[in-house]
């Protein structure tokens, strides 16, 4: 079985969104990792919709992991992550990949499996500086990215911290966590797997566990 084809353990998630406030804009969920700062490593809109007032959104997502990169130029905030590959990732069979340019494009490769707690992503000296990103994704979509470097390794620990915002996050955008205000840590409690998310109309946030389950 190829590695790009594994069948992984899969988490489904669901979070339902009522738009309660007098605000049109986009809902965003995204992610947080300990320590992101230190590592270099940032938060990107992870998935985000438009909603107008009185609108309901859903959204589902799985928690299985993947290697994802982009041509970003020099990523910060506001830059648009769009990633030209995503390819499944396993803690236990398919934690390591190699990152190089390869005739004229640049693409992943399957390394050795390295102890089960972390993904690497290995960058060679054929990676040139601040034009590419690599990031692990979730559910098919880009969760985190650092800018890619020669001669370097980037280390990702899983550790799945969800959070909203509402107002302009197109999805795949670099965040800038200075300029969100208004954001809320949301926590699947135990065998709770759907959550209904309110915006109340003082822009305050309404969390609970989905009552149609």
């Amino acid at each position: 079985m190829k590695h790009n084809d594994l069948k992984l353990m899969q988490y489904n998630r669901t979070l339902h969104f009522k738009n309660n406030s007098v605000n049109k804009g986009d809902f965003c969920i995204y992610q947080k990792l300990p320590d992101s700062s230190r590592l270099h490593v940032m938060s990107l809109a992870w998935l985000s919709l438009p909603a107008e007032p009185t609108t309901h959104l859903k959204f589902d997502w799985t928690e299985d992991y993947s290697f994802v990169w982009s041509e970003t130029g020099v990523l910060a905030p506001g830059v648009m992550f769009k990633a030209s590959q995503v390819w499944k990732a396993d803690l236990t069979k398919a934690n390591h990949v190699g990152f190089r340019r390869k005739d004229d494009t640049y693409t992943f490769e399957w390394k050795d499996l390295i102890p089960r707690t972390v993904f690497a992503i290995d960058q060679d000296n054929s990676i040139p500086m601040s034009d590419l990103s690599v990031g692990m994704g979730m559910s098919g979509s880009g969760v985190f990215a650092t800018q890619a470097q020669p001669q370097s390794v980037s280390v990702f620990v899983p550790h799945p911290e969800y959070w909203i915002v509402f107002g302009d996050y197109k999805k795949g955008v670099v965040l800038d966590f200075s300029e969100m205000k208004n954001v809320k840590n949301i926590s699947f409690p135990e065998s709770i797997y759907s959550l209904e998310v309110t915006l109340n109309k003082d822009n305050t946030w309404s969390v609970k566990p989905d009552s149609s389950v």
